[in-house]
C-alpha cells in the first residue's frame, strides 16, 4: 500500500483529517558500457543509451529496477575522486542527511552499485563495467575507512557511534558482498569487507552494548542489524557470532515489542515505522532462517495492526490511528502501490499469515499496475534526490 503523510491538500475528507491532525585493487572486469572519460580523478560512468531503460525489456518483477537504472550514472559520477581526505565520498546529496562525508549512511547505495555491477540482464549495460567497478572500489573505500575501531559507524558527527549508521550498514555491506562474490571483483575490497562486517557484528551483537537496555528503543534499526547479521553470518560464518545472534533475536522478540503487539519506536509506536521499516527487516530474516521466533513477532504485530487501520468507505484503502505514533505521521495507506514499494518484502509473511495479506497490494491489482507501467511510452523516470522511492530497501524488495 502507498503510504500518505498527512497531505496539505486532497480529497475532501482526507483534508478534513490532515487539517484536524494538522554503495583499490580490482579484479580483471570487462568494459560493456563506460568509455574512458575521466572526472574527479576517477573514470566517468558512460550515460544509457537514448531510450533507455526501456519499460519493455523489464520482467514485471524487476521493473522496480528501472528508475534507479536511471538515475544509476549520476549518482555514479558524482563519487569524489580526487580529495585524498574524502576519497570515495558519494558526493550529491542522493541519499541521507547530513549529506557530509562523515556520514556513512549516504554510503548505503554501494549496494544498488554492486547490484548492477553484478548481476546480467538484457536492460543493464553495466554489468561488469570497469568504470563502475573503480567508482564502487572508492566508495567502499571511504565507507569502510568511516568504521570505528569498537565497529560502530558515525551518522550525525564523525565520534558518533549510531545503532541506524551500524544496523543499516551491516546489511547493505553483506549484501554489497554477495553481489561482489558472485560477479567475482574486487577480492581484496571483499575481504576488508569481510572485517568490518565482524568489527560490526561484535559490536551490534555485544549484551553490553547500550542499545540492548530494555525496553528496546529504535526496533527497526536493531531489527536492521539483526537482519543484516543474519546475511553476513551466512557469507562469512563464525560460531561464535552466530550464537550472539540467535540469543539476541530471542531477548529481541522478549524486549523490542510491545504485550499489545506494536514494536517500539522509540519507546511507544510509529505505524510508519513498524509497517514500512521494522516488518520488511525482519521478513528478511524469516526468508533467510524460516524462524518462529520471528514469525511469532510478525503474527502479533498483525493482530494490533487489524485495530488500528480502518478501512476507507470507497475501499481505496485504509485510514490509520495516527495519533498513537511517537515519530510520524501516516494518515491512510492505499490498497494499490506502484512499484518501487518499499513495503513489499514484508508481505512475504502473508502465506504463512493470511490475515496480513489485507494491508498489501493484491496479486491482481499488483499484476494490473505493473502491466500499466509497461505500458507508458518512453523510457522510465530518472529519481530525485532524496525522493522517497529512492531507498536502498527497495532493490530487496
Amino acid at each position: 500500500m502507498v503510504n500518505h503523510p498527512v497531505p496539505a491538500a486532497a480529497l475532501s475528507r482526507r483534508a478534513l483529517l490532515s487539517a484536524a491532525a494538522s554503495a583499490a585493487a580490482l579484479a580483471a572486469l570487462p568494459s560493456r558500457a563506460s568509455a574512458e572519460v575521466v572526472a574527479n580523478g576517477l573514470p566517468l560512468l558512460a550515460p544509457l543509451p537514448p531510450g533507455a531503460p526501456d519499460r519493455t525489456l523489464f520482467a514485471p518483477v524487476e521493473q522496480r529496477f528501472a528508475s534507479y537504472l536511471a538515475t544509476l550514472p549520476a549518482m555514479v559520477n558524482d563519487i569524489e575522486g580526487t580529495d585524498p581526505a574524502t576519497y570515495g565520498f558519494m558526493r550529491g546529496g542522493w541519499w541521507r542527511e547530513p549529506a557530509s562525508w562523515f556520514n556513512a549512511r549516504v554510503q548505503e547505495h554501494v549496494f544498488t552499485l554492486s547490484w548492477f555491477h553484478a548481476n546480467d540482464r538484457p536492460w543493464n549495460p553495466y554489468r561488469g563495467d570497469a568504470a563502475l567497478a573503480r567508482r564502487l572500489d572508492a566508495a567502499l573505500q571511504h565507507y569502510l575507512s568511516l568504521q570505528h575501531s569498537d565497529g560502530a559507524w558515525p551518522e550525525y558527527s564523525r565520534t558518533e557511534h549510531s545503532l541506524a549508521a551500524t544496523g543499516f550498514g551491516l546489511g547493505y555491506l553483506a549484501k554489497t558482498l554477495e553481489n561482489l562474490r558472485r560477479a567475482d571483483a574486487l577480492p581484496q575490497r571483499r575481504a576488508a569487507i569481510e572485517q568490518a562486517l565482524r568489527r560490526g557484528m561484535q559490536w551490534l551483537l555485544d549484551p553490553e552494548n547500550g542499545i540492548w537496555r530494555t525496553p528496546i528503543e529504535w526496533t527497526n534499526q536493531v531489527a536492521a542489524g539483526l537482519a543484516g547479521s543474519t546475511v553476513a553470518l551466512q557469507l562469512t560464518p563464525d560460531a561464535n557470532l552466530q550464537g550472539r545472534l540467535l540469543e539476541r533475536i530471542e531477548y529481541f522478540a522478549e524486549h523490542g515489542q510491545s504485550p499489545a503487539g506494536f514494536f517500539y519506536d522509540p519507546l511507544g509506536c510509529d505505524i510508519n515505522y513498524n509497517f514500512e521499516v521494522m516488518l520488511p527487516e525482519i521478513a528478511e530474516i524469516y526468508l533467510r532462517t524460516g524462524s518462529r521466533t520471528i514469525l511469532s513477532m510478525a503474527r502479533r504485530f498483525t493482530d494490533w495492526f487489524s485495530y488500528n487501520l480502518l478501512r476507507e468507505p470507497d475501499g481505496s484503502g485504509f485510514l490509520t490511528y495516527y495519533a498513537v505514533s511517537a515519530r510520524t505521521s501516516v494518515a491512510y495507506y492505499d490498497d494499490v502501490v506502484p512499484d518501487p514499494d518499499r513495503t513489499n518484502l514484508g508481505s512475504m509473511f502473508v502465506p504463512a499469515i493470511p490475515n496480513l495479506g489485507a494491508f498489501f497490494t493484491s496479486r491482481e491489482d499488483r499484476a494490473a499496475s505493473r502491466a500499466a507501467w509497461a505500458a507508458e511510452p518512453g523510457p522510465a523516470p530518472k529519481l530525485a534526490k532524496h525522493d522517497g522511492r529512492f531507498e536502498v530497501r527497495i532493490l530487496l524488495s
